[in-house]
């Protein structure tokens, strides 16, 4: 299957002709709206493909959008789609802009200490209700660190090379690593846990 990018989330029905109003997590909101077709998922099922015969705006601040999508004609079979995931293809979205890169293209590269301590791999990007979000990076033993995803803390992003070197706050590994439990992997590894992947991280 070809790289896919979560968008957004299914909230719920709109009206009775199968209209499916939708969180939207995509940064540009005309490239979501124009896209020709779109991919749902629920759980681990396979993801489903549909050509969207209409797409607008819900509300002034693009957060939520109004789906129509061929071959779902009414509020009953919306409703069957409620809380999937909205996927797109990535060769269906514009290309992230020369100093960015999708979040999705660093998952799994190695990270590194600024001194060139190696401390795991980039596992996945958790929002927050906060200025910025959360890289979390899994070590070698199976522990979680959470660090800021600050430009002060972020000192190297390289996508081609799965490189990523970080400085985090003085001590914050350590605690961490005090706790030598390790974390489960996330159940959702086949994207990441932010609910809007379709993010752009501009590099330092």
């Amino acid at each position: 299957m070809a790289s896919q990018l979560v968008l957004g989330r299914v909230l719920k029905p709109h009206g009775v002709r199968g209209e499916l109003k939708c969180a939207c997590h995509a940064e540009d909101l005309d490239a979501f709206l124009a896209l020709p077709r779109l991919w749902l998922a629920r759980d681990a099922a396979e993801p489903r493909a549909f050509v969207v015969r209409k797409a607008r705006p819900a509300s002034p601040d693009g957060q939520t959008v109004l789906l129509l999508l061929e071959g779902i004609a009414d509020r009953t079979q919306a409703d069957t789609w409620r809380d999937a995931d909205i996927l797109a293809n990535t060769a269906d979205l514009p290309p992230p802009d020369e100093d960015e890169v999708y979040i999705e293209d660093l998952l799994g590269a190695e990270v590194l200490l600024a001194d060139g301590t190696a401390l795991g791999v980039f596992e996945y990007l958790l929002e927050t209700a906060q200025e910025y979000d959360v890289w979390a990076i899994r070590t070698p033993a199976g522990q979680e660190i959470l660090v800021p995803s600050h430009e002060d803390f972020l000192v190297e992003v390289d996508a081609e090379a799965r490189r990523i070197v970080v400085d985090p706050p003085q001590g914050l590994v350590d605690i961490y690593l005090a706790d030598q439990s390790p974390e489960p992997s996330p159940k959702e590894a086949r994207h990441d846990r932010s609910p809007h992947p379709h993010h752009r991280r501009k590099a330092p």
